[in-house]
């Protein structure tokens, strides 16, 4: 699963099983040769016609919001018809902080990697 974590909320027994938001932030870091589940994200994404809350899968995925960013270019790859799926606010936020990490890298930041 790679060093990141996903907090368990309080309203997280409420919302386990029926919620794509968790579903997504839950299947975020399974990026391994072995195991990869972008494509369900992306199935998720298209299946619900990104018909969640989104403001909440941003919240959940927090700081790690470059692996979220990560599957939507996946998602666009995938369904380029549907892109629409994914609020043009989302892109262009997800962009914007790419761009502004691209143009000040943080020379102090350790690799994900390692």
């Amino acid at each position: 699963m790679g060093k990141a974590r996903q907090p368990v909320g309080s309203l997280w027994p409420l919302r386990a099983g029926a919620a794509p938001e968790e579903l997504i932030a839950s299947k975020i870091f399974v990026t391994r040769r072995e195991r990869f589940d972008g494509a369900d994200i992306c199935h998720v994404i298209y299946g619900t016609k990104g018909k969640f809350d989104w403001q909440r899968l941003m919240s959940l995925i927090g700081d790690h919001w470059e692996m979220l960013f990560w599957s939507l270019v996946l998602y666009h790859y995938v369904y380029p018809a549907n892109s629409d799926y994914v609020p043009a606010e989302i892109w262009i936020e997800l962009a914007q902080r790419f761009s502004i990490e691209l143009a000040h890298p943080n020379k102090g930041a350790t690799s994900a990697a390692a």
